[in-house]
């Protein structure tokens, strides 16, 4: 879902989740743990609160309770 906070448009660099893209290498790297990530185009905002609620039941069913 884009806010309009950033571009929405595709970018040819690596994507790192838990670390920054500094020109295509990854540094500022994290230590904390991600629940869950999705990377993608072509969600409106109702599809990606309901993408949200799925994979919390999901976590929740697992015992994560995110």
């Amino acid at each position: 879902y884009n806010d309009g906070g950033f571009p929405n448009t595709a970018s040819n660099r690596p994507i790192y989740i838990g670390a920054r893209n500094n020109n295509g290498t990854a540094d500022a790297y994290s230590n904390r743990e991600c629940a869950w990530a999705s990377i993608g185009e072509g969600l409106t905002a109702a599809e990606a609160v309901t993408l949200n609620t799925i994979i919390s039941v999901f976590q929740t069913a697992l015992g994560r309770n995110i």
